[in-house]
């Protein structure tokens, strides 16, 4: 696997210690919407002790203890957002890798934009929604009297693989407006979008940006940001990651770099070889690229950088 190429010189942060691997435990949880009047079905993976079986997650078989007892104190946790029209099982392996490391994994399916259930695609509700799915599983899960009591509050992160990496810069303070697709003319207009303080990291993969090309858009982001974009990416190619890098006031910290021969889709989980050809864009990669060898690197990324902005001291972070 080739090293990566920085887009920009970034701060080397060194790997921290290997520790041991927990069993990832896996629950089911619905949240409603009262603006949407729709259902929220979150996946959560986090640390457990119970042995562990083979267990459907939709069309996919993971290894996991359903139902068991979180087995840690203290967790960071992680929301993860999918892909315009796209699933959360795309993103189980990354999942199962921080809750084996000893956090726990909130994998959001956003209805009205997901497979199956995509009708509210390119339009205004769906970039106002998106948000508030998380804002709302956020507040469910620290509210609940079992995952709340296992949480660290303080070390709060959102993930996103492209319009998920929308709906996580936008919850974090981010100040989208509507493009031409959403309203038919060219002119801009503000997408109401909740904000929280509590988030403390950013995990993005091949971000789509194009609604914070305002100039101010992010300059409320005081997370840290770790993004990795694809060179070969065709979808959301490296303009909409330079609205980032251009974007986010001085100092935020920011762990940045394009992986070569990667393409849009290279940031989600495999498929089986069944479900794998080009009839299924989503997987498919450019010519000659390892997306499980990739993975295998990236979730090891994604877990480190993690740790060394969750082990410092919040106020470091609020720039």
């Amino acid at each position: 696997m080739p090293r990566y190429r920085r887009a920009h010189p970034a701060k080397t942060e060194k790997p921290t210690a290997m520790a041991k691997l927990s069993p990832a435990g896996f629950r089911r949880i619905e949240i409603t919407d009262p603006v949407q009047h729709a259902r929220i079905d979150v996946a959560l993976f986090y640390p457990a002790e119970d042995r562990t079986a083979p267990t459907p997650y939709g069309p996919y078989v993971i290894e996991v203890a359903s139902d068991a007892p979180i087995a840690a104190n203290g967790c960071p946790l992680v929301v993860v957002s999918h892909g315009n029209g796209g699933f959360p099982e795309a993103h189980r392996d990354l999942g199962l890798h921080l809750a084996r490391n000893g956090m726990m994994a909130a994998l959001v399916r956003h209805p009205g934009n997901t497979t199956g259930d995509n009708g509210l695609a390119g339009t205004i509700d769906c970039l106002e929604n998106r948000p508030r799915h998380l804002d709302l599983v956020l507040n469910a899960l620290l509210a609940d009297t079992d995952i709340g009591a296992h949480a660290d509050r303080e070390k709060i992160a959102l993930a996103g693989h492209s319009l998920g990496a929308y709906t996580a810069l936008a919850l974090a303070g981010g100040v989208p407006v509507t493009s031409e697709r959403e309203t038919g003319d060219a002119s801009p207009a503000a997408v109401q979008v909740p904000h929280r303080d509590d988030i403390r990291a950013l995990i993005l993969m091949a971000p789509a940006t194009f609604w914070y090309r305002e100039s101010e858009a992010l300059k409320a982001i005081k997370a840290p940001v770790f993004m990795r974009t694809g060179e070969k990416d065709t979808i959301t190619p490296q303009w909409h990651a330079d609205i980032i890098r251009h974007g986010l006031r001085p100092g935020i910290p920011m762990n940045d770099a394009i992986v070569p021969g990667a393409g849009h889709f290279s940031f989600m989980s495999p498929f089986p070889p069944e479900r794998t050809s080009p009839g299924l864009p989503p997987s498919q990669d450019p010519l000659g690229f390892d997306r499980r060898a990739f993975l295998r690197s990236l979730n090891d990324e994604i877990v480190d950088n993690l740790r060394n902005i969750f082990d410092r001291p919040a106020s470091t972070d609020r720039l």
